[in-house]
């Protein structure tokens, strides 16, 4: 299965590619942080190898790759973690079955089996790095709903996530699993969900992953300096912008993109910026550009001298991940009547579906180096209670009507009623 540090790779890249860079620039993306640190001058007579990672498992950088396409907006900052999504959704399929399971196999690129055992080695082996870091997983469970014995161990045992009875559709268990998401990530994320669950939700399965490293080699903060960054638009805007001038690894991708890879100290991590092909905005790019690019520029890159500029900035993204994960073949997943998470349920005649994947993520670089925190939200739906919910209509606002006849479709009065009279 893919390390765990390449998976870290795409999350701490990912930003860099959504703002985009227009013909011209000679940065990445902008937006802000003004915390400021001593580093290290300008070394120009030391070189850095490239750092060393293992063997990519191709399934996980394509999942990553193709999340990162529907996620990218033309001219809007986005921030993603594919890593805590994965973990959050191999946490679902191992209660899948059918063709079910066989779709989220084939989207998350490996069989149950061994997303499990990547599940239960990463969770394990987290707290062995030099980074601060951490991943923490998590159940929530209607009271009014069994869960099945094997699956609750399941996920105990394989993703050491903790489990939780609740009345899920209560403001107090939204407070409660915002409190849960906050304390795990260090209050980067302090409010996964903005409304409680509907009364259909029967358990939500949910990652959160933090992460705080510092540059191997830290910018001089005394070189950060507000220079030009040309937006998708063509506007050109003054964004505060570190500088360095060492050696560094560096790659030219066979599509065109410029990368390079600045390391973290005391650990396997690494943050890979790519620079599209000029006339390519960073969102186009996302949308072409090969699965294992970042793996590339990490494996492939030599050491240049470079003089490089790289933005401070924050991103940060709330995803409604259904659309694209359907679009990336989980269709039965989201199927009320369809899906098959029989192995979820404690009680035969328990259907479930999943009705929403949901993730906040927020990540800043600056002097020293990347602070970063994503939460993920898997929440299993029960289709009789879907069925039985009534769908709310409330004419309390503007309206239009019509008087129709109902032979030809012609309306014989119709209207805008906006403020109604007593």
């Amino acid at each position: 299965m893919r390390s765990f540090h390449t998976c870290l790779t795409l999350l701490l890249a990912i930003s860099l590619l959504l703002t985009g860079c227009a013909p011209g620039t000679s940065g990445v993306p902008s937006q802000t942080t003004a915390d400021t640190t001593a580093g290290v001058a300008d070394r120009d007579t030391e070189t850095l190898a490239p750092v060393q990672t293992g063997e990519p498992e191709d399934g996980a950088a394509v999942f990553s790759a193709a999340l990162l396409q529907r996620a990218a907006e033309p001219g809007k900052n986005t921030v993603i973690s594919p890593l805590s999504a994965y973990l959050a959704l191999a946490m679902a399929a191992r209660g899948a079955g059918g063709n079910t399971l066989a779709q989220m196999e084939q989207v998350l690129g490996a069989d149950v089996e061994k997303l499990c055992a990547f599940a239960a080695e990463e969770t394990a082996r987290l707290a062995a790095g030099g980074a601060e870091l951490s991943l923490a997983n998590s159940v929530w469970v209607d009271e009014g709903f069994s869960v099945s014995a094997d699956y609750a161990d399941d996920l105990e045992t394989l993703f050491s996530a903790e489990s939780f009875s609740c009345r899920l559709s209560s403001g107090e268990t939204m407070q409660a699993i915002n409190r849960w998401c906050e304390e795990h990530t260090k209050g980067l994320i302090p409010k996964l969900l903005e409304q409680p669950l509907t009364g259909a939700s029967a358990l939500a399965l949910i990652n959160a992953l933090y992460l705080k490293a510092d540059w191997q080699t830290p910018f001089e903060a005394r070189k950060t300096a507000d220079k030009p960054f040309t937006k998708d638009n063509g506007e050109t805007v003054s964004v505060p912008t570190m500088s360095a001038k060492t050696g560094l690894c560096y790659y030219v991708l066979p599509d065109g993109g410029k990368g390079v890879v600045l390391p973290y100290a005391d650990c396997d991590l690494a943050f890979v910026a790519i620079l599209p092909p000029q006339g390519m905005t960073g969102a186009d790019y996302a949308a072409s550009m090969a699965p294992d690019a970042f793996y590339q520029c990490v494996t492939e890159g030599e050491s240049q001298k470079l003089e490089l500029e790289l933005p401070k900035f924050t991103a940060q993204t709330t995803l409604i991940m259904n659309q694209a994960l359907i679009d990336m073949g989980m269709s039965d997943a989201f199927s009320q009547g369809g899906a098959d998470f029989s192995a979820m349920c404690g009680q035969k005649d328990d259907e479930l579906f999943l009705g929403t994947a949901l993730q906040k993520v927020k990540l800043t670089v600056d002097e020293k180096g990347t602070e970063a925190a994503a939460a993920s939200a898997v929440v299993m739906f029960r289709a009789a209670a879907i069925a039985d919910q009534a769908t709310p209509l409330h004419f309390d606002r503007s309206f239009v009507y019509g008087v129709i006849d109902t032979q030809n479709g012609m309306p014989l009065f119709s209207g805008v009623e906006a403020a109604p009279e007593k």
